[in-house]
């Protein structure tokens, strides 16, 4: 498996039902793993496998991790989205156009999220290392945002959330909104930062 084009859904769950009617009634089907979806419709699944690698979410493409699932090294081009709720996502690169939604305990390492593409923690969600290659990340209430790089024309945008010890390069900036907090943010030479809400720790550099 590894392109996830228009209509087709990915999920990756420890444990799902999917019911489908027939002429002698319904019929439930339960998997452990990762199941395939297009135009609503099951297709197939991987029982037991709850770990998946390399996976391109295209145009129309959508990938959902559930607890006790993970993604390493995903791909998300224009139109592709990745739900990360409750599961893992490691090493995903967002290009633009595309988005990355962490909810509910989901937990993101090191993603990268280039201009034009977007990143929005909410509530319970974490993202960890984000590197802001002229993207936007989001942080909503309740999510919180640890060691963001904000790279030139890249924004760290904390709505309600609390972001922990990002670095403002050059051209980047951080926005904390009213209801907002920053702690410990490093702002580098050229780079910006909007407070409207609460920052502490903060360090000037050059």
């Amino acid at each position: 498996m590894s392109n996830v084009g228009a209509g087709e859904t990915i999920v990756i769950d420890t444990t799902s039902s999917y019911t489908v009617s027939t002429s002698s009634g319904n019929i439930t089907y339960t998997y452990y793993g990762t199941a395939i979806y297009q135009g609503g419709s099951l297709i197939s699944f991987l029982n037991n496998v709850f770990n998946e690698s390399g996976l391109d979410v295209l145009a129309g493409g959508r990938v959902l991790v559930s607890q006790g699932g993970s993604i390493n090294a995903t791909s998300v081009a224009a139109g592709g989205f990745v739900n990360v709720l409750g599961g893992v996502a490691n090493g995903t690169v967002v290009s633009s156009g595309g988005q990355q939604i962490e909810d509910e305990g989901g937990v993101a390492n090191g993603t990268v999220v280039n201009a034009g593409a977007q990143e929005a923690i909410q509530t319970n969600g974490w993202a960890s290392g984000t590197i802001l290659s002229g993207g936007t990340e989001y942080v909503d209430a309740y999510g919180v945002a640890n060691g963001a790089i904000v790279d030139s024309g890249g924004g760290e945008i904390v709505l309600g959330g609390v972001a922990y010890g990002a670095v403002i390069n050059l051209s980047g900036a951080e926005s904390i909104n009213s209801m907002g907090s920053a702690f410990d943010t490093t702002i580098n030479s050229g780079g910006n930062e909007y407070d409207a809400g609460y920052a502490s720790g903060t360090t000037v550099e050059g």
